[in-house]
C-alpha cells in the first residue's frame, strides 16, 4: 500500500480508534521519519488522546522540516488550550498565511480568544507586538464597537493597519465582526416576501426570497445566498428584491467592486426603491464616499417606516463631513 493511502487509512481511525491510528502513524514514521503528513497525523492523534505535550513536539518536528499550515494551526490550538494566547494568535496567522482556505476556522478560533480577553485593557499589549499607536487604535475601536458606534470603530481599525501593517490579519478579523453588525442594519422589502398571490411563479419566487432572506440574516451563508439569488434571476432577472439581496451578499463577501453595481442595477429599474437606496448609502459610507452616501440617505428621508433609522445615519455622515 502506498504511503499516502496508509496515511489516509490512519486518519480514518483517529475518531473511533485513536490508539490504532497512532500505531499506524508510528509504523509509517519508522520507514519515513520525515514524512510531514504522517507527523501531523500523529500529532492530531496525540491531541485526540489529550497528550498535548507530545503532540506539540511532533508538530514542532513537522515545522522543522517544512513550514506548513496544519502544524501551525494545531500548535495554535494547543497554545490556546494552555492559555498562551500570544503564541496561539501568531500561529493562527501563520497557518492562514500558508493556507488562506483556513480563514473560517482561524477566524472562529481567534474570536474565541478575543471573547476570553478584555482587549480594551493592557491584555492587547501582552499578546501582540504591534506598535503602541496601533494597539491604541484597536482598543479605541473595540470600545466604540461595544458602544454601537460601528462606523467610528471601523475608522480606528483601518487607522491601526495604516499605523502598523503587521496587524492586518488581526484587524481584518475584527473588521469582519464589526461588519456583521452593519449587515443587521440593511433594509429588506419584507412586504413583497409575504405576497399572497397564488400563481406558481410568484409562490416559487416568494419561497426563494424567504430562503435568501434567512440565509443572509440568520445563517450568514453568503455563498448559499448567491445560489438562491441566481435561481430567482432564472425566473425574473430584474427582480428588485433579488438585486438588493445580491448587493448585501457582495458586501458580506467584501466584494466591494460588485455591491454598488447590484444596488445601481436595482435602482435603474426603480429609482425610488427604498431598500436599495438606503443600503447603497450604507455601503458608500463604509467605503468613505460620504457625499454620495448623504445623497442616498436624503432621498429616503421621507420614508415614514424607517425615518428614525435614516435620520440617524444621515446625521452620522454629516458629522463626519464636518471633520474634513
Amino acid at each position: 500500500m502506498e504511503t499516502e493511502s496508509r496515511i489516509e487509512e490512519a486518519l480514518e481511525y483517529i475518531l473511533n480508534d485513536t490508539h490504532h491510528a497512532l500505531k499506524l502513524f508510528d509504523e509509517i514514521l519508522k520507514e519515513e521519519q520525515n514524512n510531514i503528513n504522517a507527523l501531523n497525523g500523529k500529532g492530531s492523534a496525540l491531541m485526540k488522546l489529550h497528550n498535548n505535550t507530545d503532540a506539540l513536539k511532533v508538530f514542532e518536528s513537522s515545522l522543522a522540516l517544512e513550514e506548513n499550515s496544519s502544524a501551525y494551526l494545531n500548535i495554535g490550538i494547543i497554545s490556546k488550550s494552555n492559555g498562551d494566547y500570544k503564541n496561539a494568535l501568531k500561529c493562527f496567522d501563520k497557518a492562514l498565511e500558508f493556507n488562506p482556505g483556513l480563514s473560517s476556522i482561524v477566524s472562529i478560533l481567534k474570536n474565541e480568544i478575543y471573547e476570553m480577553l478584555n482587549l480594551e485593557s493592557e491584555d492587547l499589549e501582552s499578546i501582540y507586538d504591534y506598535s503602541h499607536e496601533a494597539n491604541s487604535f484597536i482598543k479605541k475601536a473595540l470600545k466604540l464597537k461595544n458602544q454601537g458606534k460601528l462606523w467610528d470603530s471601523l475608522d480606528y481599525l483601518e487607522n491601526a493597519i495604516d499605523e502598523d501593517p503587521s496587524c492586518r490579519n488581526t484587524v481584518n478579523d475584527l473588521i469582519g465582526k464589526v461588519e456583521e453588525g452593519i449587515l443587521k442594519e440593511f433594509l429588506y422589502n419584507k412586504t413583497d416576501l409575504k405576497d399572497k398571490n397564488t400563481s406558481p411563479n410568484v409562490k416559487r419566487l416568494t419561497k426563494l426570497k424567504n430562503l435568501t432572506y434567512r440565509s443572509i440574516t440568520v445563517e450568514n451563508n453568503p455563498h448559499k445566498s448567491l445560489s438562491l439569488i441566481n435561481r430567482i434571476f432564472e425566473i425574473n432577472p430584474n427582480d428588485l428584491d433579488a438585486l438588493n439581496f445580491q448587493g448585501i451578499t457582495y458586501f458580506s463577501l467584501r466584494q466591494y467592486n460588485k455591491f454598488i453595481e447590484s444596488f445601481d442595477k436595482c435602482l435603474s429599474r426603480d429609482i425610488n426603491f427604498v431598500p436599495a437606496l438606503f443600503n447603497k448609502g450604507l455601503v458608500l459610507r463604509r467605503s468613505g464616499y460620504l457625499n454620495e452616501s448623504l445623497k442616498c440617505f436624503e432621498k429616503v428621508l421621507d420614508d415614514s417606516d424607517n425615518y428614525k433609522k435614516v435620520q440617524e445615519f444621515r446625521k452620522d455622515v454629516l458629522n463626519k463631513l464636518k471633520q474634513y
